[in-house]
């Protein structure tokens, strides 16, 4: 399968008209003018729950490797239990670096987490994932959401009926249903 490049005009750069042509796609297929059932609020609840059940996963993952990290100290957890604030900062790196790994490399790779395939909630549309600036724009979104805190974008999307992380990223949600 080949990549799909970037459109862009004789100077190898994209033109307001190629950011017209994104904004077009988006209208008919993205977050304001998707499915009649999920836009909106509705479509940022189940980006939500989405969220929910990979971030369930993600903790499992979490508590899987610390296990594995006590095993290969041999270290007991009475042991561990005196350096309660060591082990919730290691706990803390692992959580946030598997989630980050967990996010990217499946929205990248798979086209969606398990969460947002369970949920049917996709970044971007079809054509948009064969991109080359799409793992990156992934990347970037995920970012924007770490550094505005990791429940405050969310949130303020809901109650804006917007979808935050989208605008500014460039990569918005889509549903099919």
């Amino acid at each position: 399968m080949d990549i799909i490049r970037e459109p862009l005009n004789k100077e190898n750069k994209v033109t307001p008209a190629d950011r017209s042509v994104n904004q077009r796609i988006y209208h008919e297929l993205g977050f304001n003018s998707g499915s009649r059932k999920r836009r909106g609020r509705k479509l940022i609840e189940f980006q939500i729950l989405s969220a929910l059940v990979d971030s369930l996963l993600i903790l499992a993952m979490s508590f899987f490797v610390c296990f594995l990290y006590l095993l290969s100290l041999k270290t007991d957890l009475v042991q561990v239990l005196p350096h309660k604030f060591y082990f919730a900062e290691l706990f803390g790196v692992i959580f946030l670096w598997i989630q980050f790994c967990y996010l990217v490399v499946l929205r990248t790779f798979g086209g969606a987490t398990f969460g947002e395939k369970v949920f049917d909630v996709r970044l971007g549309i079809f054509q948009e994932r064969y991109l080359l600036s799409y793992p990156f724009r992934v990347i970037y979104r995920t970012f924007i959401i770490y550094l505005c805190g990791i429940v405050t974008l969310p949130l303020l999307s809901w109650f804006f009926k917007k979808d935050l992380a989208g605008e500014i990223s460039g990569l918005k949600i889509t549903s099919n249903i």
